[in-house]
């Protein structure tokens, strides 16, 4: 999934160096988890009105201080949070 959102970011006229690997990582974890929690929605409509808190782009500051979120090792590869563990 990384190398195909690196391939999408990069056909499309982006850079290797705007893709963060830890926020794109915790993003799919909680999608994951919703989907788990509510497995009869069939589109995406649904689903996010189910849960609006995914489409808060500052969610993982929930989850992550912003100076460990922000960091070189996490844009470059998954770091486990530090504020609060991310739902399995």
């Amino acid at each position: 999934m990384v190398r195909g959102i690196q391939a999408f970011a990069m056909h499309h006229g982006g850079s290797l160096e705007k893709y963060h690997d830890t926020i794109t990582r915790a993003f799919v974890q909680l999608v994951a988890a919703h989907l788990r929690e509510t497995p009869g929605l069939s589109d995406f409509p649904a689903f996010a009105q189910a849960h609006p808190r995914l489409l808060d782009t500052q969610l993982p500051l929930a989850f992550y201080s912003r100076e460990r979120l922000m960091s070189p090792e996490a844009r470059a590869g998954w770091v486990d949070p530090d504020l609060q563990k991310l739902p399995v």
